[in-house]
Order: C-alpha cells, then sequence, then structure tokens
C-alpha cells in the first residue's frame, strides 16, 4: 500500500507482483482502508461484530 514514505510511484519489483496477484489489479490505497472503516462505522456496520474484514483488492478470493 503506498504511503507518504513509500509512494505509489516507486518501481519496486513487489509492488508489481502485489498487483499482479490482486483481482482489482491493483494495489490498495488509504482511501480503501478507510471506505472499509467508514462502513463499518456507519449504520450499516451496527450489527457487525467479531468478524475479520478482509481488505485485499480480491488477493485471497
Amino acid at each position: 500500500m503506498p504511503t507518504e514514505i513509500r509512494p505509489l510511484w516507486v518501481p519496486s519489483n513487489p509492488a508489481r507482483k502485489a498487483r499482479a496477484r490482486t483481482a482489482l489489479g491493483r494495489v490498495g490505497l488509504p482511501d480503501d482502508i478507510g471506505a472499509a472503516v467508514a462502513a463499518l462505522l456507519g449504520e450499516g456496520g451496527r450489527w457487525v461484530n467479531g468478524q475479520r474484514i478482509e481488505a485485499s483488492g480480491g488477493m485471497f478470493l
């Protein structure tokens, strides 16, 4: 996942391999994780508890 320390444009071999392994064909962004957290914290997540939420872009289908 790109961050301020490791931006998306850094041409690293591990990042290319990660992109190739995901169903979405890209690495996750901080906003992707934020959206999952927001969904859980919102009205729709009020009945969710004790679950493991997979936010991997489909890497582990």
